[in-house]
Order: C-alpha cells, then structure tokens, then sequence
C-alpha cells in the first residue's frame, strides 16, 4: 500500500478485522518476528560478529600498519 493512503490502510485494518485466518497469519508472523529478534537471539548475532572481527581484524591491522 501506497505511504499515507489512509484508505488503503483502514481498508486492510477491516480486510484483518474480518477475516479470521488472515488475522491468524498475522498474528503467527509477529510472534516469529518477535522470536527473531529476541534478547538471546540479537545477542548471538552480535556474539558472532564480535568473534568474526577477533579472527578478522588483528591481520587486518597488522597488514595496514606495515603498508602505511
């Protein structure tokens, strides 16, 4: 839907409202959204990414002081 079609929006808002299965879908997708970005889960991301540089960046470094 088109940014600021207040239309189009209420028109969904009922189109869920009316439907109960669809409302249902929506309803499963946010838990599973909420899911992915769950405490533990944006930790383990960020966990990952930290080790990623730990193994990553000292070569880096090193490489970039010799070069400069």
């Amino acid at each position: 839907m088109p940014y600021g079609d207040v239309k189009a929006f209420g028109q969904a808002m009922i189109d869920i409202l009316q439907d109960k299965k669809l409302a249902q879908q929506y309803s499963t997708a946010a838990y599973d959204s909420a899911e992915r970005y769950s405490e533990d889960n944006v930790w383990a991301a960020w966990q990952e990414l930290l080790d990623d540089a730990d193994g990553v960046w000292p070569a880096k470094l090193t490489a970039a002081h010799f070069e400069g």
